[in-house]
């Protein structure tokens, strides 16, 4: 079974001075909080492209030196690795910073990066890659300079949460593994691997569930041999919630709160691709939830952060307090730096 690990609320003056530092996480090089164990495909820096000496070890680099040393420009890029987790099979991600604030994704859902191409930016893709299309990267929203970056990972899937030092909630993403719901299917969903490009909705909001398609996936059904995109307002995916019975808002909008006995209850979100072709219940996301709306009503970054049932968690929710907070989860005993 997969192992949760956390990146916590970590102070960074802009997107290239962090993704280094969430790279180094991933591969589990950062010497506070044990990452992954993601590995390290290839990275471009500083004009060179290499594979490390060592997969397992970001400081094993020699020529791209931009990522072990923390001092990436933009255009540079490094692919890495899941590892086993619901199964054998892993995909490859590739990260690039875009610019001072924002960061470029792209998925690999079965492998393939070409390690022998010619040193370039950005890299060629396998076909069988996306992010907000088929060979499509996807931008997680800029955040200008300084700001908190939160990540929650395991071996099979990452979710990145990124707020201003104010606390405004302003991008994440998801990408990786769900908790697949046709493991024995046929045929089998084996690679459920999914991306969230709506990156600046940093909330759950029931109002747009029917219209914001913004999960996207390669379908685990070959037509005439060719694996199909499941991709935009047509056939992408919705984020599935639980709602009060008989209404049509979820229990975590404002209206529909249920602190019976002075607590917060916290519930998964699913994936459901049911616009268009290939229809199909996905799964569920894993250390990401839903949270009631009025966690919140401060714009202070203390209070992104709290503790329910005994468990902490962080949390992002609408400047208006009416939508269902965004939460990612944390340890369950100390409290989210």
């Amino acid at each position: 079974m997969p192992t949760t690990r956390i990146y916590p609320h970590t102070i960074h003056g802009s997107m290239l001075q962090a993704l280094p530092q969430i790279a180094r996480f991933l591969n589990n090089g950062n010497p506070t909080y044990s990452g992954p164990r993601w590995q390290i495909i290839q990275a471009y820096s500083n004009g060179m492209r290499e594979t490390p000496n060592d997969p397992g070890n970001i400081d094993s680099f020699v020529d791209a030196i931009g990522w072990p040393n923390g001092s990436v420009a933009v255009g540079d890029w490094i692919v890495l690795e899941s590892q086993d987790s619901l199964n054998t099979n892993h995909f490859q991600v590739y990260l690039s910073p875009a610019s001072n604030g924002s960061a470029n994704i792209m998925m690999m859902p079965q492998c393939g990066f070409n390690t022998d191409a010619p040193a370039a930016t950005p890299p060629a893709f396998p076909t069988a890659s996306f992010g907000l299309s088929s060979g499509t990267v996807y931008s997680i929203a800029g955040l200008g300079t300084s700001a908190s970056y939160s990540v929650v990972a395991d071996e099979g899937m990452a979710a990145f949460v990124f707020s201003r030092l104010d606390g405004l909630p302003r991008g994440w993403t998801y990408f990786g593994e769900v908790n697949s719901s046709r493991p024995s299917g046929s045929p089998p969903d084996d690679r459920p691997y999914v991306v969230w490009t709506n990156t600046s909705g940093v909330y759950w909001d029931d109002a747009t569930v029917n219209t914001v398609r913004t999960f996207n996936r390669y379908s685990p059904l070959q037509v005439s041999g060719t694996n199909t995109w499941l991709t935009g307002t047509v056939n992408g995916g919705s984020p599935v919630y639980f709602e009060a019975a008989g209404g049509s808002q979820i229990i975590h909008n404002t209206t529909t709160i249920d602190t019976l006995l002075g607590t917060n209850s916290v519930l998964p979100v699913g994936v459901n691709f049911g616009g268009g072709i290939h229809r199909h219940f996905m799964g569920f996301l894993r250390n990401v939830y839903s949270m009631h709306a009025d966690v919140t009503s401060s714009t202070s970054t203390s209070s992104y952060n709290g503790t329910t049932a005994g468990r902490h968690f962080r949390y992002n929710n609408s400047l208006s307090g009416t939508d269902a907070a965004l939460t990612i989860a944390w340890d369950g005993s100390t409290a989210f730096p």
